[in-house]
């Protein structure tokens, strides 16, 4: 097991980050409002966390629609 400090994620950020796509957020805005690097955002939990990704995909998506 590789040692480092606990993951923060929350699988509740599935829904903040949806939330935020849907009002026209930008990832870095997202990762703002979570707390985290853009990087851990977009990179390393989607990478452990499929739920995760899929739904940061749908958000960026949402994002855009609204933009």
């Amino acid at each position: 097991m590789p040692a480092g400090r606990p993951s923060s994620y929350d699988p509740a950020y599935c829904e903040r980050v949806l939330e935020l796509g849907e009002q026209g957020c930008s990832v870095v805005e997202m990762a703002a409002d979570i707390g985290v690097a853009r990087t851990t955002l977009e990179r390393l939990w989607p990478e452990q966390y499929p739920e995760f990704m899929q739904a940061l995909e749908q958000a960026r998506l949402k994002s855009q629609a609204w933009w």
